[in-house]
C-alpha cells in the first residue's frame, strides 16, 4: 500500500513524533510505502527526510492552492492510494486533494480535545462522506467526535504511544545525580518537573502558583527539600520568568529551556507535574511512566485513561493550584505511595499503550479501507 501522510505544523511536537513512530513501524514491517508532506522550513520536513521520501509544501496554510496541486501531483506520480491527515490544516488540504482524486481513501487523525464548534464549515469538514475514517488518539476524543455527529462506524480509537527503548538502558540514580550536579543542588533534594511547550494549554502558570503554596501546607511527616525543573520553550516564557521572580521561587525553580534528552530528564525526576488545561492524551505521561517517575496531572481530555487517581498516579482538577499543591505535598512525603504508583503505571503502559498496538491499530484501518477499494493491493 502507498500512503501519503500530511501535516501542516512548523514545529516539532507530540503529533510529529507520533507520525515518526508510525512510519518507522510501517517501515519495519515492510507493510507500506510512506511519503510525508510537511511545509518548507518546518522541523518536520527536515527530520522526516531521514525516514523516506518527503513532499515540501510551499506553506503551512490549509488554503494554499499551490499545496493542493502539489499534493495532487504527488498522488498521481507515486500511485498513492491513501491520504492520512495528521492535523486540522492537513484535514482541509486532504479534502481538496480528494476532490481532485476521488478514488483516494482518506483517514483523519484527531489528536486534540478542543471542542468542535457547531458552525457550518466545521460540520461540513467532519461530517462529509469524503472522510473514510477518523482515528481518535483517546476514548475521550472518540466520544467527542461521536457527540458532534460522526458515525460510530467511522471512528476508531488508536491510542498514541511512545518508544520504550530509550528508557531501558537509563539508570534513574545516575540521571538524578547528573541533573542535581548540573543545578548545583544537594543530593537529597526532591526533583519535581515538567517537560512540554511553554503554552497556556500545558498550564505552567498553574504549576508555579501551586509551587508557591507548598510552604504554607502543614504536614506532620518529614519532607525533603525540593527543586522544580520546567523544560521547554514557548510564548509564555517571559511571563513565567516574571512569575518566578514575583512568587520568590528563583532559588527553587529552573526554566531550563529546550532539553533534547527528554528520557534522561524524566528519569531524573522524582515527580512529573502536568497541570494541562486540555490534552488529547498526553504522551508525556506515558514517557514518565516508562521512566519510573510518578505522575500528578490534570483530569482533562485523555489523561484519566492513563492516570487512574490513587492507582497509577494522582489527578487534580484543571486550573486549581491549591489542589495541585496538596497533591504535590502528598506525594512528596509518601515515598511508599510513589513506589506503588510507579509499579502500577508501568504495567498499564506495557499492556494498554504499547507502541506495537499503535502501529498495528493504524495498519489495520489502512488495510480495511484498501481491501474494500478496487485500488487496494
Amino acid at each position: 500500500m502507498r500512503i501519503l501522510h500530511i501535516g501542516t505544523e512548523k514545529t516539532w511536537r507530540g503529533g510529529e513524533n507520533q507520525i515518526r513512530l508510525l512510519v518507522e513501524g510501517l517501515n519495519q514491517r515492510q507493510a507500506a510505502q510512506s511519503w510525508i508532506a510537511y511545509p518548507q522550513g518546518s522541523q518536520g520536513l527536515k527530520r522526516f527526510a531521514e525516514l523516506g521520501p518527503v513532499v515540501a509544501l510551499p506553506s503551512s496554510s490549509s488554503a494554499d492552492p499551490r499545496s493542493v496541486f502539489l499534493l495532487a501531483a504527488a498522488v498521481k506520480a507515486h500511485g498513492i492510494q491513501l491520504l492520512d491527515a495528521h492535523s486540522s490544516g492537513a484535514h482541509s488540504l486532504a479534502l481538496w486533494v480528494k476532490a481532485l482524486h476521488p478514488e483516494l481513501k482518506l483517514v483523519v487523525h484527531r489528536r486534540v480535545d478542543n471542542r468542535l464548534k457547531p458552525r457550518w464549515s466545521t460540520r461540513r469538514k467532519y461530517l462529509t462522506p469524503a472522510v473514510d475514517h477518523f482515528v481518535a488518539i483517546s476514548r475521550f476524543i472518540g466520544r467527542m467526535l461521536g457527540d458532534f455527529g460522526v458515525a460510530a462506524q467511522k471512528v476508531s480509537v488508536v491510542r498514541s504511544a511512545v518508544d520504550p527503548l530509550p528508557y531501558q538502558t537509563l539508570e534513574r540514580k545516575l540521571c538524578g545525580e547528573k541533573w542535581r550536579h548540573r543545578l548545583q543542588i544537594p543530593d537529597q533534594t526532591l526533583l519535581l518537573g515538567s517537560a512540554s511547550a511553554l503554552s497556556s494549554q500545558k498550564g505552567p502558570d498553574v504549576l508555579l502558583q501551586a509551587l508557591s503554596q507548598l510552604g504554607r501546607i502543614s504536614s506532620s511527616a518529614p519532607s525533603r527539600p525540593w527543586h522544580c525543573l520546567i523544560a521547554g520553550e514557548g510564548e509564555m516564557r517571559p511571563q513565567l520568568e516574571q512569575m518566578v521572580r514575583e512568587l520568590k521561587l528563583s532559588s527553587q525553580v529552573t526554566l531550563t529551556g529546550f532539553v533534547r534528552e527528554i528520557p534522561e530528564l524524566l528519569s531524573a525526576l522524582d515527580i512529573l507535574l502536568l497541570p494541562s488545561r486540555n490534552e488529547g492524551l498526553g504522551t508525556l505521561v506515558q514517557e514518565a511512566m516508562l521512566a519510573g517517575t510518578p505522575v500528578i496531572a490534570s483530569a482533562v481530555g485523555g489523561i484519566p485513561e492513563m492516570v487512574h487517581s490513587g492507582e497509577t498516579g494522582l489527578l487534580v482538577p484543571p486550573e486549581d493550584p491549591p489542589a495541585l499543591a496538596q497533591a504535590i505535598q502528598k506525594m512528596r512525603v509518601e515515598e511508599k505511595l510513589r513506589g506503588q504508583l510507579v509499579a502500577a503505571a508501568r504495567q498499564l503502559i506495557n499492556t494498554e499503550f504499547s507502541l506495537n498496538s499503535m502501529v498495528e491499530g493504524n495498519l489495520a484501518i489502512y488495510r480495511s479501507l484498501l481491501t474494500a477499494s478496487p485500488a487496494g493491493d
